[in-house]
C-alpha cells in the first residue's frame, strides 16, 4: 500500500516546494504539490516524478494554478504505475523530484519532501488502504476485559510488501484501554490482509471509559491508532494512522457481571 511505501516522511528537499499524496482504496491516488510561483498559474504540466533516487520515473499530466503565492500542480496517478524500483531504493531521508514543463515554457524542477494522507473520506471508513473492520468488546466480568479488534490492510501495487508487524491502540470515548500487536504478513499484490489484535485489560478501566451509562449490547464510539511497520531493503518504516469506528458490546453477556448504577441493557433476556 502506497501508505506503506511512500509514508516516510521524508526530511530532505529542496526548500520552497512540499508534495502530499492523499491515498485511498481504488486504482488511483492524488498528488498535490505547492512551489515557487512564477508565472500566472492555470496551465496545463506535463512531466516526470521520480522517488528516493530511483532513476524509474512514472509519466505526470496536471493542471496547475495559483494558491495564493504558490503554484499548485495536482494530478490523478495510478498506483499501477508505481515502480518496484521505488520501495528498493527507499531509504531514510529520500526525496521525490518533480520535473517537466508547463504549456507557458516554465520549467519545473521540485525536489520535495513528502507527507502522505492516510485517513477515510468522512463517512467513509471502508475507502482507507487501512481500515478498521471489526471492534468489539468479546468478553466482560468482574476480572477482566477482552477486547478484539480487526484491522484491514490494502497493497493496491504490483509488487510484494512486507508487513514486520502491526499493533493496534484501542481508545473508548477517548480513553486508552489497552494496545496489543498483531503478527507480520505479506501484502499479495492488489490484496487484503487482516491483522487480528487482541488483548485483556482491567474491567474497571473499561468500565470508567465506556461511562456509567453505557448499554449492553450497544456501541460505543471507538478509536483504533494502528501503527504497521513495513520492511524495506532500506529500512524499517513505522506507518501510524487513527481509524474512528464503534466498539460492540456484546461480549459483556459472556462473563459474570453487574450493570453499574444507572446502565441499561440491550441484551435480550
Amino acid at each position: 500500500m502506497l501508505g506503506l511505501v511512500l509514508s516516510a516522511l521524508l526530511l530532505a528537499a529542496s526548500p520552497g516546494s512540499e508534495l502530499t499524496v492523499d491515498l485511498q482504496a481504488g486504482s488511483t491516488f492524488v498528488a498535490t504539490w505547492l512551489g515557487p510561483a512564477e508565472t500566472s498559474g492555470n496551465e496545463e504540466f506535463d512531466g516526470t516524478l521520480a522517488c528516493f533516487g530511483s532513476p524509474a520515473a512514472v509519466p505526470v499530466e496536471a493542471h496547475a494554478e495559483r494558491d495564493g503565492a504558490l503554484l499548485k500542480i495536482s494530478a490523478r496517478l495510478r498506483y499501477a504505475d508505481v515502480p518496484a524500483d521505488w520501495a528498493r531504493h527507499w531509504a531514510p531521508g529520500a526525496g521525490c523530484t518533480l520535473h517537466g514543463r508547463l504549456a507557458g515554457g516554465g520549467v519545473i524542477d521540485w525536489s520535495s519532501p513528502m507527507a502522505c494522507d492516510l485517513s477515510s473520506p468522512a463517512g467513509e471508513s471502508d475507502r482507507g488502504l487501512i481500515s478498521l473492520t471489526s471492534l468489539e468488546l468479546i468478553r466482560l466480568s468482574d476480572k477482566v476485559a477482552e477486547v478484539r479488534a480487526v484491522l484491514t490492510a490494502v497493497n493496491p501495487f504490483s509488487f510484494p510488501l512486507d508487513v514486520a508487524a502491526a499493533t493496534g491502540n484501542v481508545r473508548v470515548r477517548g480513553e486508552e484501554i489497552g494496545s496489543a500487536p498483531a503478527r507480520g504478513r505479506t501484502l499479495d499484490p492488489h490484496k487484503k490482509a487482516r491483522f487480528k489484535i487482541e488483548f485483556r485489560t482491567d474491567p474497571w478501566r473499561f468500565r470508567a471509559a465506556a461511562g456509567e451509562r453505557w448499554a449492553v449490547g450497544g456501541e460505543l464510539d471507538s478509536e483504533v491508532e494502528a501503527a504497521l511497520t513495513l520492511r524495506l531493503p532500506g529500512g524499517e518504516q513505522i506507518v501510524r494512522t487513527r481509524l474512528p469506528g464503534t466498539m460492540g458490546t456484546d461480549g459483556a453477556r459472556s462473563g459474570v457481571y453487574s450493570l453499574p448504577e444507572g446502565s441499561m441493557s440491550l441484551s435480550p433476556r
